[in-house]
């Protein structure tokens, strides 16, 4: 049995989170992270995707409608890196500007 990633939250991640809390008790929350913690591909529902550009290094599956999660798997496949949670023009007017 393959041993679960690690999770670590970046502030940014836990700053957002406050803002969609009633997301993160959400089934498709709990669906997202068990498969990502557990190295199971995503449901297709949640259009889970490698970014490109300035964003490439990171991952994009949307949780709810317009509800998105910008993560990484560490280069080691070891840890789950939560990075952003917002809606996608929020996401990608913040993590763009860096």
């Amino acid at each position: 049995m393959t041993k679960p990633r690690q999770i670590e939250v970046f502030n940014s991640f836990k700053r957002n989170a406050k803002k969609h809390f009633e997301h993160l008790i959400s089934a498709e929350w709990a669906e997202v992270i068990t498969c990502l913690v557990n190295r199971v591909a995503l449901p297709e529902k949640y259009k889970d995707h490698q970014l490109t550009g300035n964003l490439k290094a990171f991952r994009d599956c949307h949780i709810k409608n317009d509800l998105v999660l910008l993560y990484k798997i560490s280069e080691d496949d070891e840890r789950l890196e939560l990075h952003y949670l917002d809606t996608h023009s929020e996401i990608f007017k913040n993590a763009g500007a860096k």
